[in-house]
């Protein structure tokens, strides 16, 4: 395909060795929206080297969901652009690496003529440790007040349930429709995302809020693991698949114990959730579930992700911990999770712990009495 436009040469870049220098990646793009250059910062972004990213569309740096919207809003900026923000009144964009992994950006737009013509320049900020310190933060103060979660989990649960269940309802409607554009269904799942985050959020917040203050309530009564633990994978299949993750299990049939079904649910799930969450595309992610020597019943999850660095280790069941490792699908992280599931498992007499080398994946187990 012809480039509109011949790539440029460093020599050919009055400005480049302070476009070099920039801690941001600055990318030039012309209007049909090919890339003709892009500095090392951009490089180091994105895994691509300058030789094999010219000539490929912008969208390429997108995720492939985006894609369509993206090419709608890069034509109209095209014909009058100015300088500016995207994503102004957004949550965060996100951009996608070469590796499939993806983070949240600040991205801005701006032209500018060189002597083969108009340009557009593309700079962007990786802003995932700012995104977790803002999280983080509104997290603590939220809780300074113990009320605040109460009011919360009352006052907020049913309207974004109302809000998840509409817009799961308008995207199966969409999507039926082979008239309806790809954008309109890509603005819904976005709505329908973060309305499920949400309930999440307030979910957390009250069950920490409440194991601070009473601890955690807990029936007894007989829980078929086995059962509890196809379920489990039921419900994470289509998420695993859309990571592009292996999802295999080792699960011993017939171990029942005593305790609460929904709890003990609930704690294998942000194992499970976790390991999806910080695996790159391709790698695998493994449920076991077995009798092991106490006698107690060993529920684990094995990725193959980042692995834990020792200071991980020291924190990683602590309210509000965010370790060193990033998602890999732009998901949010409270840092509630191994908190809430060391709680639940310990009301149930158990232990829990992690098996983990930096770069070699990690092994999350919970133990149970049987």
């Amino acid at each position: 395909m012809e480039h509109t436009k011949p790539a440029f040469r460093h020599d050919e870049i009055t400005f480049s060795r302070i476009v070099e220098s920039s801690p941001n990646a600055v990318i030039l793009a012309d209007d049909s929206g090919r890339i003709g250059y892009m500095n090392r910062q951009a490089e180091n972004f994105f895994g691509y080297a300058l030789d094999e990213i010219i000539g490929k569309p912008i969208e390429t740096l997108v995720p492939r969901r985006f894609n369509k919207a993206h090419v709608a809003m890069r034509s109209a900026y095209t014909k009058a652009p100015v300088q500016r923000r995207m994503g102004i009144g957004m949550e965060t964009l996100t951009a996608l690496r070469k590796d499939g992994t993806e983070f949240p950006a600040e991205v801005g737009l701006g032209p500018i003529n060189l002597i083969n013509g108009r340009w557009i320049v593309v700079t962007v900020a990786d802003i995932s440790d700012r995104r977790q310190v803002e999280e983080l933060r509104g997290m603590k103060e939220y809780l300074s007040n113990g009320d605040l979660a109460t009011i919360a989990s009352h006052n907020l649960k049913n309207p974004l349930t109302a809000i998840s269940d509409l817009a799961e309802y308008m995207l199966e409607a969409k999507k039926s429709d082979p008239a309806i554009p790809q954008a309109d269904i890509d603005f819904l799942q976005a709505i329908s995302d973060a309305s499920h985050y949400m309930s999440q959020v307030i979910g957390g917040l009250f069950d920490s809020e409440t194991i601070i203050k009473q601890g955690l309530p807990c029936d007894d009564a007989p829980v078929d693991l086995g059962a509890l633990c196809a379920e489990l994978l039921r419900r994470h299949e289509a998420l695993a698949q859309r990571k592009s993750l292996r999802l295999s299990s080792d699960i011993q049939p017939g171990i029942k114990i005593r305790g609460n079904a929904a709890r003990l649910q609930e704690a294998f799930e942000h194992y499970l959730s976790n390991a999806i969450k910080y695996s790159p595309p391709g790698k695998a992610v493994h449920v076991r579930l077995a009798i092991v020597p106490g006698p107690m019943v060993e529920f684990g999850v094995k990725d193959e992700g980042p692995g834990l660095t020792v200071e991980d280790k020291a924190r990683m069941f602590g309210r509000f911990q965010k370790l060193s490792a990033k998602p890999t699908g732009g998901e949010f992280s409270v840092g509630l999770g191994l908190y809430l599931t060391k709680a639940i498992i310990e009301l149930h007499k158990g232990t829990v712990g992690c098996d983990s080398q930096p770069g070699q994946g990690a092994y999350f187990w919970a133990r149970l009495p049987r």
